[in-house]
């Protein structure tokens, strides 16, 4: 595991428009964090004095109490922060949180995980269940999923249970929101010996711990995990319920915990359950339905002891045989193109569109797999059909706008079909679009309608622009401010609104991108001069060159296949996923992602 890697590519969310990206930061993160680690020192050793005099009325007592003050004060400051929140579709109404920690906290994490990886993923060889463990990617995220797509994982599921009667279908109710932060060290050494090493830590001088952890294994896996305990924890305002959605840290801590579950539940049956689990989802295998009654029961209380749950609405026992695959995933990979495009254009959306509407909740997943021919290029539009195709892929966007990062890609693609009459076509649906989602907070549709405009120099209205600022949505915010330096704002929308945030404390909320971003680059003057100054790491950041939002990301574009008309008929596999994936999710029947 590259420590690098993991910031470059593990950090920000996938889901966040292209010019959000880590990779300055990773290029310097070494830099920053030993130059940190002097920072620290310089501000804490209180044997220094830290710059203070003793005054003629203060007593020795008292100058040291002054000291000690000064230093905690110092530590309370930058010892943990709050995450910037991404609002992501979730099915139907439903919503998932996903977050962006705050960049010194996650880089401490980031940094534990990356120095013990070699003892962290020891800890997945206890399942024999999990086909979502991760392993290093380096390509487009820090680590991938074991199985390489959600097409790999059923085939796993249909080789593990050949001999088996029926399957238990379980999930577990809420996942990462619900995972409690001290769990993570019983999955690495076990409940049992956890609860021993925490006891025996509490009960011994510093000096004597130290010794013990390095003669002892278990002592020194104790203090790894406890560790990456605390730095989750100082991610989130040192909470110890959940862990953030999205960075490839929570992937894998979760899956730590689950590999454990995992292994408890095959021990306790020995060889007379078999299954596959990918992320919170478990798909086991037995011979009776008895059998998957106790199996079900034991599932519950292993989960229990680690204070999670099943989600019991979606529980099933399920007899063979039933069909394994979905019949719109099935219909739409396998729908050809083949002669009057225009005709069999109006046949696939109409497909698309019907499958979307049987199953509102799966909506979002449906017309996202719909678009994959035309973004991968598989099939390619002639120019004489894109009035129609540029309708129906608006369409898609309007009714579903989860999918518009697919559709901002397609488009920039036929970029050189657009004309005048198709900038007005997308700027009317991206003004829908996000009239309709600011309201409430909906930052994925919002932020990437906006992106789709920068990305086409499509220009948005003042009524728009101040319904961004008065919403607390930091990503749009700041490609809202990058479209004002590029001109593409009418009338005079008042930015004085963020004045109020640009204040040194929020440099550790929620904020934390918006004002240093904002301010680095110079796109909005504090009333404080040096307010980056006043904040020892983000002038740190700020002295390294540091900055967030990359003025020449852009999507890619897919290149052209160089496969057989035949072999490009079928839609290709994603292999980037996290805690789901860019294929149809596993969960593609139920609506119960976490």
């Amino acid at each position: 595991m590259n420590f690098e890697d993991l910031i470059s590519k593990g950090y920000f969310l996938k889901e966040l428009p292209p010019p959000f990206s880590t990779e300055l930061f990773a290029s310097k993160i070494e830099t920053i964090m030993t130059t940190w680690e002097s920072v620290f020192n310089v501000n804490t050793d209180i044997s220094t004095g830290l710059g203070l005099t003793k005054l003629d009325e203060e007593t020795s007592t008292a100058f040291k109490e002054r000291i000690k003050e000064k230093a905690n004060i110092f530590i309370s400051k930058y010892n943990s922060s709050s995450p910037t929140t991404f609002s992501l579709a979730k099915g139907d109404l439903a919503r998932r949180q996903l977050k962006i920690p705050n960049p010194k906290h996650f880089s401490h994490l980031a940094k534990l995980i990356t120095d013990n990886w070699d003892e962290i993923s020891k800890i997945y060889l206890l399942s024999e269940f999990s086909e979502s463990h991760p392993i290093i990617d380096g390509k487009s995220r820090a680590v991938k999923t074991y199985s390489k797509s959600v097409n790999d994982f059923r085939e796993r599921l249909a080789i593990t249970s050949f001999n088996s009667f029926f399957e238990v279908r379980v999930d577990i109710s809420k996942f990462y929101p619900t995972i409690y932060t001290h769990s993570i060290t019983w999955a690495v050494l076990g409940k049992e010996d956890a609860k021993r090493y925490f006891n025996l830590k509490d009960s011994m001088k510093k000096e004597d711990w130290k010794t013990l952890i390095s003669t002892d294994s278990l002592a020194s896996l104790y203090e790894i995990s406890n560790n990456i305990d605390i730095a989750l924890r100082a991610c989130q305002e040192r909470q110890s319920i959940g862990i953030p959605i999205g960075p490839d840290t929570s992937h894998i801590i979760a899956e730590l915990i689950s590999c454990r579950l995992d292994n408890l539940l095959k021990h306790k049956f020995k060889n007379q359950v078999t299954g596959c689990r990918y992320y919170d989802d478990y798909y086991l295998y037995t011979t009776t339905r008895d059998q998957a009654e106790k199996i079900l029961k034991t599932l519950q209380t292993i989960l229990n002891d680690f204070q999670l749950e099943i989600n019991e609405s979606k529980v099933k026992i399920k007899e063979f045989p039933f069909a394994f695959e979905n019949d719109c995933v099935t219909r739409l990979s396998q729908f050809r193109f083949d002669g009057n495009q225009r005709h069999y254009l109006k046949q696939y959306f109409s497909l698309a569109f019907g499958f979307a509407s049987e199953d509102s909740s799966k909506a979002d997943w449906i017309l996202k797999y719909s678009l994959r021919p035309f973004e991968w290029r598989s099939v390619q539009i002639a120019k004489e059909n894109w009035d129609l195709f540029e309708s129906l892929l608006l369409k898609t966007a309007l009714v579903e706008p989860s999918t518009l990062k697919e559709v901002t890609r397609i488009l920039l693609t036929y970029k050189h079909f657009i004309n005048k009459t198709s900038k007005k076509r997308i700027q009317d649906v991206l003004k829908k679009i996000i009239l309709i989602h600011i309201e409430t907070n909906h930052n994925y549709e919002v932020s990437w309608a906006l992106w789709c405009a920068v990305s086409f120099e499509i220009e948005l209205t003042q009524i728009i622009a101040e319904s961004i600022l008065k919403s607390n949505d930091t990503i749009s915010i700041l490609i809202l401010i990058d479209m004002r330096e590029k001109g593409l704002l009418n009338g005079a929308p008042d930015f004085s609104i963020l004045d109020n945030l640009l204040k040194n404390e929020n440099f550790s909320n929620e904020n934390w991108l918006l004002v240093y971003e904002s301010v680095k680059k110079g796109w909005l003057i504090p009333s404080t001069t040096t307010l980056l100054n006043d904040n020892h790491y983000f002038k740190l950041l700020s002295d390294n060159g540091v900055e967030f939002y990359d003025l020449n990301k852009q999507l890619g574009i897919i290149e052209l296949p160089s496969k057989t008309k035949e072999e490009t008929a079928v839609l290709p596999e994603a292999t980037e996923s996290e805690y789901f994936t860019n294929d149809i999710p596993s969960n593609f029947f139920k609506n119960d992602r976490e």
